[in-house]
């Protein structure tokens, strides 16, 4: 018999979890931000139960046995992206807008690296929230600008308070990853914001979200195709190369709707430079 000092045995029939133990939604969504999970097409979460994507899918096409479960549309699609070089992306003379389900094929065809922070373009950075909150990676990268396209108390919210000591200027936005979330309203200032940053003396600057695939991709996708001249394709690919990433379909439709736009401006130009005054 335990003694009058001892404490209760657990009682496992009664065992549970009290309300004020369960985190809230920030908490959760902090612990989800916290280091930097795989960016694999497949990986192993538990034992024997895998998370992966279409692409782990396409590259085993040639096992026998995967054709059992893959529909003949996913067999279709496999072989065009292994022809990849003869698509409509790349042997059309005249540019047009891609439709969404080409674009999202493109970005399954690029192998870039799933690091904390990666140049992606000369002095622009992309990276996530780990990165975002080391100092001292930000320093030894001599990032003179930071654009945090996941401002805000439900977000990354460092803010230009904790980048004081840096003498880093900072621009916030309040986007969330979802495709219903309208980001192309921050097209332009991003873009601006980016330029003047590569327009300072010795200026570098970093773009983050969370994760660093699809807030932060999205705008510097937007600066490239803005003040770069670039068509949707061309940045995509240039991106893509040094960073994998992954604009949800909200974005990549608001980024085709842009393209679309820059595209007409340029035809316009290109007629008007044609038939002279």
């Amino acid at each position: 018999m335990a003694g009058a000092g001892a404490p209760d045995s657990p009682d496992p029939e009664g065992a549970g979890t009290r309300p004020e133990d369960v985190p809230s939604l920030k908490e959760i969504e902090q612990l989800l931000n916290t280091g930097r999970p795989s960016c694999n097409h497949v990986d192993e979460v538990w034992p024997n139960l895998f998370l992966g994507d279409l692409q782990f899918l396409y590259q085993t096409e040639e096992n026998e046995n995967l054709s059992l479960i893959q529909p003949e549309c996913m067999q279709r699609t496999s072989r065009m992206l292994r022809t990849r070089d003869s698509s409509p992306l790349t042997r059309s003379p005249a540019y047009e807008t891609p439709s969404l389900t080409d674009l999202q094929q493109l970005l399954w065809l690029r192998g870039g690296s799933d690091n904390h922070v990666d140049q992606v373009w000369p002095n622009i950075y992309v990276g996530d929230a780990w990165a975002a909150r080391s100092k001292a990676t930000l320093q030894s990268l001599k990032i003179t600008h930071i654009l945090n396209a996941a401002d805000g108390p439900y977000n990354i919210d460092t803010g230009a308070k904790y980048y004081a000591d840096l003498q880093i200027e900072y621009y916030g936005i309040e986007a969330f990853d979802d495709p219903a979330f309208d980001l192309s309203v921050f097209f332009y200032d991003a873009a601006n914001f980016i330029r003047k940053a590569l327009n300072s003396s010795g200026g570098k600057v970093f773009v983050h979200c969370a994760m660093g695939v699809s807030r932060s991709a999205t705008l510097v996708l937007a600066f490239l195709m803005i003040h770069e001249n670039m068509t949707l394709v061309d940045a995509l690919k240039t991106v893509s190369t040094h960073r994998n990433i992954c604009p949800n379909m909200g974005f990549l439709s608001q980024l085709r709707d842009l393209d679309i736009k820059l595209n007409e401006e340029r035809k316009k130009t290109k007629a008007s430079a044609t038939t002279g005054p």
